[in-house]
C-alpha cells in the first residue's frame, strides 16, 4: 500500500546527506558476522545474532584521522510500494516516506555541522550522469540495474599480469560503441582531449557531460559561468600512467617520460578538465577521501550553494585503478574476494554470511546540484533535495571501523539533525556494504542502533535495506556518487534493483568440520611460513602426511613379524622420495602448474594426480616382475643368486648413469641461472627453457595441451610411468625381483611399491603446491632467477642422492661376489649395506636440511646479486690526446702526448661531462665527472 505524502508539493523531492568515514575494507575475519535482528528476540523473517570475531584491517584509508560515512535521505513524490530484496537480514516491504543511503570512506577531519536555518539556501539535484560496470551512460546503467544484471567479470583476459593474482574479478566498464551502452573514448571525447586525460578523468568528463545535458544547463553568460563550479574527486586516480611511466623511465631515462605524466596523476584535474571544457569559473574543488570521495564532493558542493558561493555545482567522483599493482596491494591486505574467481558475478555479496572481501570496480558518477529557486526559475526537472550533510570521526583505527559502528552512527545522527528529521522518518537505506566481514557488521549495528532505536522504527520490517555493490562492485572514490544516483533514481521512479546476492543471510549452525576449518584458517593466516601457501595446498599436504603415517603404521605392524625386510622397506620409501625429484617429475609438474595458473585456476593437486598415475604403473609392474621371478625361481634353484646379482647390478648401473645425466642437466640449469643473474634488472628471460626434461618429457610434451584440469595429470602420469626410464623405478623392480627369488610372499613384496608410492606422492604433492604458490605470487610469478634457483637446488639433491645410492649398491655387489675383501673401506661398505634404513633416514633428513637451507640462503644471496646488478656497467675507454698543434691524436704518434681517457661512446653522448684535470706538454688530461 502507498503511504500518503505529508510534504508540500515543492518539497516532495528531498535529499538528506550525511558523511562518516571509517575504513571498512578489512581482512576476512576468522568468523563471518551474520546480520542480526535489532533485539535479542528473533522475529519472523529476521536473522538472529551470531558471535562476531574481529579481524585485522586493510589499508584502504589514507590517514590516522577518521572520517566520514555519508547518509543521504530522500523523500519520494509518489509512493507505490518498492520492489525490494532486503539485504540486512530482513526482507523489508514497507513504503518509504524517506530514503537513506549509507556510504563509507577514508580520511576527512571532523567538521562540526552547522544547524540549518531559514536563511540557508535549499539545494536540489537536477541532472545525473554515470559511467559504471553496468554500462556507459545513466540510462543503460539504470536499466541493467533494474534487470538485476551484473557488471562483475573476470580480469584474466586483460593479460598475463592479471592472471597470477589471488583475485581475478573486477567491475569493469564494458568496452564498445556508445550507442550500445558501452565505452570507447572517441565516442565521448576528441582525440586531443583523450590524450590529455587519465582514464578516471575521461570517465568524470563523460559523466559530467551527461549530467549537464540531463539538467539542461549550458550557460553562456559571464554571471552564470562565474556562479557554476565543479567538485569532483577520486580515491586513487590513475595507476596505469604511474606504473608504465616508472618502467619507461627506468629503462629509457627521462626522455621516455611524457610531458603529460604529472597532469595525468593529479586528482584535481578531473574537476579541472570539466571546468575547462565548459568554461565554469566558480568554485573548483577535489576531494580525495577513499570511498567517501564521491559523497564528500556532493556534500561539500551542496554547502557551497547553500552558503551562496555558487548557484550550480557539478559534483561527484571517478575512479580507474583496476591495475595489477592495485589488486596486488588490496590482496596483500586480504581485503579482496578471492573465493569466487570461477563465478565472478557472485563475488560481491553484501551482508551475505559467505562474504569474504570486496570486488574492485571503476567508473564515475556525477550530479548537477542547483539552488532551488534557480532551478524553479528555469523549470528544471528536480530529482531530489539535499537537506542534510553530517560528518564524524571514528578516532579508532587506521583502517578498521569500531565494531559497534559508532562513526557511522554519529554521521547519520548529524545528518538527521541538520535535516530536522527523526530516525523514524527513514525507511530505506542503500548501504555502503562493501561485502567485507567487519564493515558490513559494523554498518548493520549502526543502522539498528539509530533507525531501530528509541526514536526509530518500532517494527524492523518497516525499514528497507539493500546494497547495489552486488551489481557493480566497490568503485572506491566513485562509489558514493554512483550509489547516491541509484538511490535518487529509486525514489524518482519508485522502484529499485532486487539483486542483493544474499543467499545465506541467517546464521548457519556450525558443524564440527566447519569449526575445524575455521580454526585452521585462523592459524593458517597467522603462521608466517605456512601462510605463504594457500590453505588448500596446506590441506592436501597435511592429508598426504597423514596417509604416509598410516601407511608406515600398517607396514610396521606387518614388518614386526618380518624384521629382515625393514631395511628394504626403508630403501623403497627413500627411492620414492628420490624419484619425486627426478627431472621428468619436476618438469611435468612445473609446466602444468604454470599452464593451469595462466588459465585462471589455482591447482594444488597437479603433483598428487601425476604421482598416482606414475605409481599405478610402478605397482603393477612390480607385481608382474615379482610373480614372474618367483615362477622362474621355482624351476631354477640357482636363479636366486644370479637374479639377485643381475637385479642389483642393473639398479646400481641405472642409478649412477642417470645421476650423471642429471648432473649434466644441473650444469645446463646453472648456465641459465648465470645468464639470468648477468642480465639487467627487469630484463631476465622469462621464457627460459627448462633443460631438465627427461626423454619421456620430450616424447609426451604434446600431451600437455590436452590437460586442462589437475585430475587429467593421472593418465599423463601413467604414460610417463610406462617409460620406466628412471633409476628409482629400476631399483624398485630389482628389489621386487630379489625378494621374489628369496621366496618372499607376493603380498609382502607389495609393501615396497606402496611405500615407494607414499614417498613419491608426498614430495610430488608438495612440489605442485609450492609451484602453484610460486606462480601465483605477485613477486615471484615472473621471476626467472627464483625459479631457476630452486630448480637447481632440486636437481642437485637428486644428483647427489642417485649417485650415493648407486655407488653403495655397486660396492655391495662387489662385496657379495668377493666376500674375502679386507680392510676398513670394505668393512664400511658391508656395514652400509646392512643399514639401508639409516641411509634412507639420512637421505630424508638431507631433503629437509638442504630444502630449508636453500630457502634461508635465498634472500641474502638474492640481495647480494641484485646489488651487483644495479651497479652501472663498466665503461670502455680509449686513449685520446692533442698534438702540439692542438689536433686530436690517436695516441700512436711518434711524439706521444700525455694521454687521458674518455669513455668510448664520447663524454657528452654518455651523459658524462669532460673536465680539465691538468695540462701537460703535448696534450690535456681529461677525466670523467658527473653532470
Amino acid at each position: 500500500m502507498a503511504t500518503p505524502d505529508p510534504t508540500p508539493p515543492d518539497r516532495r523531492l528531498q535529499t538528506d546527506g550525511e558523511a562518516h568515514q571509517g575504513g571498512d575494507e578489512h581482512h576476512r575475519g576468522e568468523e563471518h558476522q551474520d546480520v542480526a535482528s535489532p533485539s535479542d528476540q528473533q522475529h519472523p523473517g529476521e536473522a538472529s545474532p551470531s558471535q562476531y570475531t574481529p579481524a585485522a584491517p586493510s589499508p584502504l584509508s589514507n590517514g590516522r584521522s577518521w572520517t566520514s560515512k555519508i547518509h543521504e535521505f530522500f523523500t519520494a513524490k509518489g509512493r507505490p510500494a518498492l520492489n525490494t530484496n532486503g539485504s540486512l537480514g530482513n526482507v523489508f516491504t514497507s513504503v518509504p516516506p524517506c530514503i537513506c543511503t549509507l556510504r563509507s570512506g577514508s580520511h576527512l577531519q571532523f567538521i562540526k555541522p552547522h544547524p540549518i536555518e531559514n536563511a540557508m539556501r535549499r539545494v536540489v539535484v537536477t541532472g545525473l550522469g554515470a559511467i559504471t560496470p553496468l554500462g556507459a551512460g545513466i540510462k543503460t546503467t539504470w536499466q541493467r540495474l533494474l534487470k538485476s544484471s551484473s557488471g562483475l567479470v573476470s580480469t584474466t583476459s586483460r593479460g598475463p599480469a592479471f592472471q597470477g593474482l589471488p583475485s581475478t574479478v573486477a567491475g569493469l566498464v564494458p568496452l564498445g560503441r556508445r550507442e550500445d551502452g558501452a565505452w570507447q573514448a572517441k565516442d565521448w571525447l576528441a582525440a586531443k582531449s583523450e590524450r590529455q586525460m587519465a582514464l578516471f578523468a575521461q570517465y568524470a568528463v563523460a559523466a559530467a557531460d551527461e549530467a549537464l545535458e540531463d539538467a539542461g544547463w549550458h550557460p553562456t553568460l559571464q554571471d552564470d559561468l562565474e556562479a557554476t563550479g565543479v567538485t569532483i574527486g577520486s580515491g586513487i586516480g590513475n595507476l596505469d600512467e604511474a606504473y608504465n611511466t616508472s618502467v619507461a623511465f627506468h629503462e629509457g631515462g627521462y626522455r621516455k617520460v611524457s610531458p603529460l605524466f604529472v597532469p595525468k596523476l593529479l586528482i584535481n584535474l578531473a574537476a579541472g578538465h570539466v571546468s575547462i571544457r565548459h568554461g565554469f569559473q566558480g568554485p573548483n574543488h577535489a576531494a580525495t577521501t577513499a570511498c567517501t570521495t564521491g559523497l564528500h564532493a556532493i556534500g561539500d558542493a551542496s554547502r557551497l550553494i547553500a552558503f551562496g558561493d555558487a548557484n550550480v555545482m557539478v559534483a561527484g567522483g571517478a575512479e580507474s585503478c583496476i591495475h595489477p599493482l592495485a589488486i596486488a596491494g588490496f590482496a596483500r591486505a586480504r581485503s579482496l574476494a578471492i573465493d569466487w574467481n570461477d563465478n565472478p558475478t557472485a563475488a560481491s555479496r553484501p551482508f551475505d554470511s559467505r562474504r569474504a572481501g570486496f570486488v574492485i570496480g571503476e567508473g564515475a558518477g556525477v550530479v548537477v546540484l542547483e539552488e532551488l529557486e534557480h532551478a524553479k526559475a528555469r523549470k528544471a526537472n528536480i530529482y531530489a533535495e539535499v537537506r542534510g550533510y553530517g560528518l564524524s570521526s571514528d578516532a579508532y583505527h587506521m583502517t578498521a571501523p569500531q565494531e559497534n559502528g559508532q562513526g557511522a552512527f554519529l554521521a547519520m545522527k548529524q545528518a538527521l539533525k541538520h535535516a530536522g528529521l527523526k530516525p523514524e522518518a527513514v525507511d530505506y537505506v542503500n548501504a555502503h556494504a562493501t561485502s567485507t566481514v567487519l564493515g558490513d557488521a559494523a554498518e548493520n549495528r549502526a543502522i539498528k542502533r539509530l533507525l531501530l532505536g528509541p526514536e526509530g522504527r518500532a517494527n524492523p520490517s518497516d525499514l528497507n535495506v539493500s546494497s547495489t555493490k552486488g551489481a557493480v562492485g566497490h568503485l572506491l572514490g566513485a562509489a558514493g556518487a554512483v550509489e547516491a544516483i541509484f538511490t535518487m533514481l529509486a525514489v524518482h521512479h519508485a522502484a529499485m534493483e532486487s539483486r542483493a546476492q544474499v543467499e545465506w543471510a541467517q546464521p548457519r549452525r556450525k558443524t564440527i568440520s566447519a569449526k575445524i576449518r575455521s580454526k585452521a584458517e585462523y592459524y593458517h593466516e597467522r603462521t608466517p611460513f605456512f601462510r605463504k601457501l594457500p590453505g588448500s595446498a596446506i590441506a592436501i599436504i597435511l592429508l598426504l602426511v597423514a596417509v604416509n603415517i598410516l601407511v608406515w603404521i600398517a607396514c610396521g605392524v606387518v614388518l614386526a613379524f618380518h624384521r629382515g625386510l625393514v631395511t628394504t622397506a626403508v630403501l623403497s620409501y627413500t627411492l620414492g622420495l628420490r624419484h619425486a625429484l627426478d627431472a621428468d617429475h619436476i618438469t611435468a609438474i612445473d609446466l602444468m602448474t604454470r599452464r593451469l595458473v595462466a588459465s585462471g585456476q589455482r591447482p594444488v593437486t597437479v603433483g598428487t594426480f601425476f604421482s598416482l598415475g606414475h605409481s599405478t604403473v610402478v605397482i603393477v609392474t612390480s607385481i608382474v616382475v615379482a610373480a614372474s621371478t618367483a615362477a622362474i625361481s621355482d624351476r631354477f634353484g640357482s636363479f636366486s643368486e644370479i637374479g639377485s646379482i643381475i637385479g642389483s647390478s642393473i639398479s646400481a648401473a641405472f642409478m649412477i648413469l642417470l645421476g650423471i645425466m642429471n648432473a649434466y642437466i644441473l650444469y645446463r640449469l646453472y648456465l641459465q641461472l648465470q645468464a639470468a643473474v648477468a642480465s639487467p634488472i627487469g630484463h631476465e628471460n622469462l621464457d627460459f627453457n627448462f633443460e631438465g626434461a627427461g626423454c619421456m618429457m620430450l616424447i609426451l610434451r604434446k600431451m600437455f595441451k590436452l590437460v586442462d584440469r589437475p585430475w587429467k595429470m593421472y593418465p599423463l602420469g601413467i604414460l610417463f610411468g610406462l617409460g620406466l626410464d628412471t633409476s628409482s623405478e629400476i631399483a624398485l623392480l630389482g628389489i621386487a625381483s630379489i625378494q621374489a627369488t628369496q621366496g618372499t610372499s607376493i603380498w609382502l613384496i607389495l609393501i615396497f611399491p606402496i611405500l615407494f608410492t607414499a614417498g613419491m606422492c608426498l614430495l610430488d604433492t608438495f612440489d605442485g603446491a609450492a609451484m602453484m604458490s610460486l606462480y601465483t605470487s605477485a613477486r615471484l610469478a615472473k621471476d626467472a632467477i627464483a625459479v631457476l634457483y630452486y630448480q637447481c637446488v632440486l636437481t642437485a639433491v637428486t644428483v647427489v642422492v642417485a649417485i650415493i645410492i648407486g655407488v653403495i649398491q655397486l660396492l655391495n655387489i662387489i662385496v657379495n661376489v668377493k666376500p674375502n675383501l679386507k680392510g676398513p673401506f670394505w668393512r664400511g661398505v658391508e656395514v652400509a649395506g646392512d643399514h639401508y634404513d639409516i641411509i634412507g633416514g639420512s637421505i630424508c633428513g638431507s631433503f629437509i636440511l638442504f630444502g630449508t637451507l636453500s630457502v634461508l640462503l635465498y634472500k641474502p644471496w638474492r640481495r647480494r646479486i641484485d646489488k651487483k646488478r644495479m651497479l652501472p656497467p663498466p665503461i670502455e675507454y680509449h686513449d685520446v690526446g692533442l698534438d702540439e698543434a692542438g689536433a686530436e691524436d690517436d695516441g700512436r704518434s711518434d711524439t706521444r702526448p700525455a694521454v687521458g681517457k674518455y669513455p668510448a661512446a664520447g663524454p657528452m653522448e654518455a651523459g658524462n661531462y669532460g673536465q680539465v684535470d691538468s695540462v701537460t706538454k703535448g696534450g690535456t688530461r681529461v677525466h670523467e665527472s658527473s653532470p
